[in-house]
């Protein structure tokens, strides 16, 4: 799957810039289950970043009226503009990328379900990312080991229904929230159905 494509990718070989990706439905909107898709796919970009230097979602900008493709990840018009759930993927993403991937064992039943865990070597900050593009709500344990975790996170979380879209209409249908959390070791943490977690975790 794409999720793993590059998990056996030959690393005496050139790296790798993907250059042009997005998930698609059938109608070409941008639903927040497109925007799961692509968390999941980044998860997996994370984990290779060794190997993957770069990556970028396309196309970026559509004009209302005049777009020639979709899905795209910002619409507008004359005076108005539509941040899509795509958009808010790729804004946590890159607010949170950290600069260390830390190896990590995902055990799960649940298909639909991707993690991905870093380091922000600036801060020292702990970062998870869950995942969860089922229709259930699933109860994470997070184990970071000996990892010094100081028991105050922040968590952004992207949910709602699978179809749920941001229009012209309802520009704010689907965006994050966020919260201040206590964490203990293990983090447990409970993702409503077609969400994005991402946690921010402080340590001493």
């Amino acid at each position: 799957s794409n999720l793993k494509r590059y998990d056996a990718y030959d690393r005496g070989k050139s790296q790798v810039y993907v250059g042009e990706y997005a998930a698609h439905e059938r109608n070409r909107v941008n639903t927040l289950n497109t925007a799961l898709a692509e968390a999941a796919y980044l998860t997996g970009l994370e984990r290779n970043a060794d190997l993957v230097r770069l990556a970028s979602y396309a196309p970026l900008l559509a004009k209302e009226g005049r777009t020639q493709w979709r899905p795209d990840m910002i619409y507008f018009d004359n005076a108005r503009i539509v941040r899509t759930a795509n958009y808010y993927v790729q804004q946590l993403f890159s607010r949170h990328c950290g600069d260390e991937y830390l190896p990590s064992e995902l055990t799960t039943d649940v298909k639909r379900f991707a993690a991905s865990c870093v380091r922000d070597s600036a801060s020292g900050d702990v970062i998870v990312k869950l995942v969860n593009a089922s229709a259930d709500v699933v109860s994470a344990e997070i184990d970071l080991g000996d990892l010094p975790i100081a028991g105050k996170a922040t968590q952004w979380t992207l949910s709602g229904s699978s179809e749920a879209h941001n229009t012209f209409d309802s520009p704010d249908a689907v965006e994050p929230s966020s919260e201040s959390v206590v964490v203990g070791k293990p983090i447990h943490s409970e993702l409503p159905p077609h969400s994005l977690r991402v946690i921010r975790c402080q340590t001493h």
